[in-house]
């Protein structure tokens, strides 16, 4: 006799404000990486001191990001877990090699924090609970 078995598929369902916010930072992100490649050289006279390695860095940094943002997407933890040290990464450069004002600079940290606040977001739908 063969034994068949069920396989349960439970549907997922992002709350609103989590989808909003995720749409939101993936295409704020393609524009980040679209304006690092496309506009590099007006990025460089706008900020002169800047270390041309900070240019090619930039958009390996914004690549990680939308890779983050496709995960949780598709509910990985990781992907969450992962924006913090990039997150924090990006913070460092904009402060000692981009010399960014500090408010700006930490303007980049709150993302994860946003982010997890918008994965808290629900009862039954709440995104941090489907994260696998």
């Amino acid at each position: 006799m063969d034994e068949k078995t069920e396989e349960i598929v439970i549907k997922k369902k992002r709350h609103w404000a989590f989808a909003t916010w995720l749409g939101f930072a993936i295409i704020v992100d393609v524009f980040s990486l679209a304006s690092m490649i496309f506009a590099r050289d007006f990025l460089k006279q706008a900020s002169p001191d800047t270390p041309n390695w900070v240019f090619a860095v930039g958009p390996i940094f914004c690549v990680i990001q939308l890779a983050c943002l496709i995960a949780l997407s598709q509910w990985k933890r990781w992907g969450f877990w992962l924006q913090i040290p990039f997150a924090i990464l990006a913070f460092a450069v904009n402060v000692f090699f981009v010399h960014a004002s500090l408010g700006s600079s930490l303007l980049g940290l709150t993302g994860p924090l946003v982010m997890f606040g918008f994965l808290k977001v629900g009862k039954e739908n709440q995104g941090w609970k489907q994260l696998a």
